[in-house]
Protein backbone atom coordinates (compact mmCIF):
# COMPACT_ATOMS: atom_id res chain seq x y z
CA UNK A 1 0.00 0.00 0.00
CA UNK A 2 1.32 3.46 -0.91
CA UNK A 3 0.49 7.10 -0.23
CA UNK A 4 -1.60 7.38 -3.37
CA UNK A 5 -3.97 4.71 -2.04
CA UNK A 6 -4.59 6.92 0.97
CA UNK A 7 -4.99 10.18 -0.95
CA UNK A 8 -7.43 8.55 -3.38
CA UNK A 9 -9.57 7.24 -0.53
CA UNK A 10 -11.62 10.30 0.35
CA UNK A 11 -13.37 8.35 3.12
CA UNK A 12 -10.07 7.87 4.98
CA UNK A 13 -9.19 11.56 4.66
CA UNK A 14 -12.63 12.63 5.89
CA UNK A 15 -12.48 10.30 8.89
CA UNK A 16 -9.03 11.54 9.83
CA UNK A 17 -10.10 15.16 9.39
CA UNK A 18 -13.13 14.57 11.63
CA UNK A 19 -10.95 13.12 14.40
CA UNK A 20 -8.47 15.96 14.06
CA UNK A 21 -11.10 18.72 14.12
CA UNK A 22 -12.95 17.18 17.08
CA UNK A 23 -9.77 17.08 19.16
CA UNK A 24 -9.08 20.73 18.37
CA UNK A 25 -12.66 21.67 19.20
CA UNK A 26 -12.77 19.77 22.50
CA UNK A 27 -9.11 20.38 23.38
CA UNK A 28 -8.82 16.80 24.60
CA UNK A 29 -8.37 13.28 23.22
CA UNK A 30 -11.38 12.41 21.08
CA UNK A 31 -12.47 8.85 20.34
CA UNK A 32 -15.36 7.53 18.31
CA UNK A 33 -17.00 4.14 17.81
CA UNK A 34 -17.17 2.58 14.38
CA UNK A 35 -20.97 2.47 14.40
CA UNK A 36 -21.02 6.22 15.11
CA UNK A 37 -18.88 6.84 12.04
CA UNK A 38 -21.51 5.11 9.93
CA UNK A 39 -24.11 7.49 11.37
CA UNK A 40 -21.97 10.56 10.67
CA UNK A 41 -21.09 9.40 7.15
CA UNK A 42 -24.18 7.45 5.98
CA UNK A 43 -23.23 7.74 2.30
CA UNK A 44 -19.74 6.31 2.78
CA UNK A 45 -19.38 2.71 1.72
CA UNK A 46 -17.01 0.23 3.37
CA UNK A 47 -15.77 2.49 6.14
CA UNK A 48 -13.91 -0.45 7.69
CA UNK A 49 -11.68 -0.67 4.61
CA UNK A 50 -10.76 2.99 5.09
CA UNK A 51 -10.07 2.32 8.77
CA UNK A 52 -7.66 -0.44 7.72
CA UNK A 53 -5.86 2.01 5.42
CA UNK A 54 -5.47 4.52 8.24
CA UNK A 55 -4.22 1.76 10.56
CA UNK A 56 -1.70 0.64 7.95
CA UNK A 57 -0.18 4.12 7.83
CA UNK A 58 -0.40 4.34 11.65
CA UNK A 59 -2.52 7.48 11.42
CA UNK A 60 -5.05 6.16 13.95
CA UNK A 61 -5.06 3.93 17.01
CA UNK A 62 -7.76 1.32 17.52
CA UNK A 63 -9.28 -0.38 20.54
CA UNK A 64 -12.31 -2.58 21.16
CA UNK A 65 -15.27 -2.14 23.52
CA UNK A 66 -18.48 -4.18 23.66
CA UNK A 67 -18.05 -5.71 20.21
CA UNK A 68 -17.30 -2.38 18.57
CA UNK A 69 -14.13 -0.65 17.44
CA UNK A 70 -13.05 2.60 19.06
CA UNK A 71 -10.99 4.93 16.86
CA UNK A 72 -8.65 7.75 17.93
CA UNK A 73 -6.25 9.80 15.84
CA UNK A 74 -2.54 9.15 16.47
CA UNK A 75 0.22 11.73 16.77
CA UNK A 76 1.32 10.78 13.28
CA UNK A 77 -2.25 11.32 12.04
CA UNK A 78 -2.33 14.82 13.54
CA UNK A 79 0.94 15.68 11.83
CA UNK A 80 -0.40 14.31 8.54
CA UNK A 81 -3.59 16.40 8.64
CA UNK A 82 -1.72 19.50 9.78
CA UNK A 83 0.53 19.29 6.69
CA UNK A 84 -2.41 18.31 4.47
CA UNK A 85 -4.47 21.34 5.50
CA UNK A 86 -1.58 23.75 5.00
CA UNK A 87 -0.89 22.37 1.54
CA UNK A 88 -4.54 22.65 0.53
CA UNK A 89 -4.48 26.31 1.58
CA UNK A 90 -1.21 26.88 -0.28
CA UNK A 91 -2.51 25.19 -3.42
CA UNK A 92 -5.73 27.23 -3.33
CA UNK A 93 -3.70 30.42 -2.92
CA UNK A 94 -1.42 29.53 -5.86
CA UNK A 95 -4.43 28.67 -8.00
CA UNK A 96 -5.97 32.05 -7.20
CA UNK A 97 -2.76 33.76 -8.28
CA UNK A 98 -2.69 31.75 -11.51
CA UNK A 99 -6.30 32.71 -12.29
CA UNK A 100 -5.50 36.41 -11.79
CA UNK A 101 -2.61 36.41 -14.24
CA UNK A 102 -2.85 38.41 -17.42
CA UNK A 103 -4.20 36.42 -20.42
CA UNK A 104 -1.02 37.44 -22.23
CA UNK A 105 1.23 35.59 -19.80
CA UNK A 106 2.52 32.20 -20.81
CA UNK A 107 4.59 29.41 -19.36
CA UNK A 108 6.97 26.91 -20.91
CA UNK A 109 5.94 23.34 -20.13
CA UNK A 110 8.51 20.56 -20.07
CA UNK A 111 7.61 17.03 -21.12
CA UNK A 112 9.68 15.22 -18.53
CA UNK A 113 9.91 11.45 -18.34
CA UNK A 114 9.20 9.62 -15.03
CA UNK A 115 12.90 9.27 -14.15
CA UNK A 116 13.56 12.98 -14.68
CA UNK A 117 10.56 13.87 -12.52
CA UNK A 118 11.74 11.48 -9.83
CA UNK A 119 15.21 13.03 -9.79
CA UNK A 120 13.76 16.54 -9.42
CA UNK A 121 11.39 15.40 -6.67
CA UNK A 122 14.17 13.72 -4.70
CA UNK A 123 16.59 16.64 -5.06
CA UNK A 124 13.85 18.97 -3.81
CA UNK A 125 12.96 16.63 -0.93
CA UNK A 126 16.57 16.18 0.14
CA UNK A 127 17.24 19.92 -0.03
CA UNK A 128 14.30 20.58 2.31
CA UNK A 129 15.35 17.84 4.71
CA UNK A 130 18.95 19.09 4.94
CA UNK A 131 18.19 22.81 4.68
CA UNK A 132 20.75 23.09 1.88
CA UNK A 133 19.84 23.73 -1.75
CA UNK A 134 22.90 21.75 -2.84
CA UNK A 135 22.31 18.01 -2.57
CA UNK A 136 25.10 15.45 -2.53
CA UNK A 137 25.06 13.24 -5.60
CA UNK A 138 25.71 10.23 -3.35
CA UNK A 139 22.59 11.05 -1.30
CA UNK A 140 20.52 11.13 -4.47
CA UNK A 141 21.92 7.72 -5.47
CA UNK A 142 20.86 6.24 -2.13
CA UNK A 143 17.34 7.62 -2.56
CA UNK A 144 17.07 6.60 -6.21
CA UNK A 145 18.39 3.08 -5.69
CA UNK A 146 17.55 1.97 -2.12
CA UNK A 147 18.20 -1.66 -3.08
CA UNK A 148 21.67 -0.85 -4.46
CA UNK A 149 20.75 -1.66 -8.08
CA UNK A 150 22.60 1.47 -9.16
CA UNK A 151 22.62 2.50 -12.82
CA UNK A 152 25.03 5.46 -12.89
CA UNK A 153 25.09 5.71 -16.68
CA UNK A 154 21.32 6.15 -16.87
CA UNK A 155 21.28 8.54 -13.91
CA UNK A 156 24.03 10.74 -15.36
CA UNK A 157 22.17 10.85 -18.68
CA UNK A 158 18.91 11.96 -17.04
CA UNK A 159 20.70 14.64 -15.01
CA UNK A 160 22.45 15.87 -18.16
CA UNK A 161 19.09 16.29 -19.86
CA UNK A 162 17.79 18.28 -16.89
CA UNK A 163 20.89 20.49 -17.07
CA UNK A 164 20.30 21.12 -20.77
CA UNK A 165 16.74 22.21 -19.96
CA UNK A 166 18.12 24.60 -17.30
CA UNK A 167 16.16 22.75 -14.61
CA UNK A 168 19.15 21.57 -12.60
CA UNK A 169 22.76 22.55 -11.92
CA UNK A 170 25.65 20.19 -11.17
CA UNK A 171 28.73 21.44 -9.34
CA UNK A 172 31.91 19.94 -7.86
CA UNK A 173 33.19 21.00 -4.44
CA UNK A 174 36.28 19.32 -2.96
CA UNK A 175 35.95 16.25 -5.16
CA UNK A 176 32.27 15.88 -4.26
CA UNK A 177 29.44 16.25 -6.72
CA UNK A 178 26.38 18.34 -5.83
CA UNK A 179 23.01 18.85 -7.52
CA UNK A 180 20.71 21.85 -7.20
CA UNK A 181 17.38 22.76 -8.77
CA UNK A 182 17.53 26.01 -10.71
CA UNK A 183 14.82 28.66 -10.13
CA UNK A 184 13.28 27.41 -13.39
CA UNK A 185 13.36 23.86 -12.04
CA UNK A 186 11.58 24.78 -8.83
CA UNK A 187 9.03 26.86 -10.73
CA UNK A 188 8.40 24.00 -13.16
CA UNK A 189 7.67 21.62 -10.31
CA UNK A 190 5.29 24.07 -8.63
CA UNK A 191 3.38 24.88 -11.81
CA UNK A 192 3.21 21.51 -13.54
CA UNK A 193 3.04 19.13 -10.61
CA UNK A 194 2.01 21.36 -7.70
CA UNK A 195 -0.83 19.38 -6.13
CA UNK A 196 0.25 15.79 -6.70
CA UNK A 197 3.96 16.48 -6.33
CA UNK A 198 3.72 18.76 -3.31
CA UNK A 199 1.43 16.44 -1.36
CA UNK A 200 3.63 13.40 -1.95
CA UNK A 201 6.89 15.13 -1.12
CA UNK A 202 5.65 16.93 1.99
CA UNK A 203 3.72 13.94 3.33
CA UNK A 204 6.73 11.73 2.77
CA UNK A 205 8.13 13.47 5.84
CA UNK A 206 5.34 11.77 7.83
CA UNK A 207 5.26 8.45 5.98
CA UNK A 208 8.07 6.18 4.87
CA UNK A 209 9.71 6.39 1.43
CA UNK A 210 8.36 2.95 0.48
CA UNK A 211 4.80 4.03 1.24
CA UNK A 212 5.10 7.19 -0.84
CA UNK A 213 6.51 5.46 -3.96
CA UNK A 214 7.86 8.57 -5.64
CA UNK A 215 9.01 6.47 -8.57
CA UNK A 216 5.48 6.29 -9.97
CA UNK A 217 5.32 10.03 -10.67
Amino acid sequence: MILRDLLRDYVSINILKLLYDKELEKNTIYSIKLKELYKIFPKFQNIEKSIDILKYFKLIDEDFSKNDKIIVISGKGKHFIDIFDKLVQLTDFENDLENKKSPKSFQIKYDLNPKEKKIMVLVYKLSKETGNNKVLFDDLIREMYPKNNVNLTELEKEIGQLEELNLMDKTHIKNKKFLELTPTGERTIRVQHSQRYTFEVALSIVLSREQVLLGSL
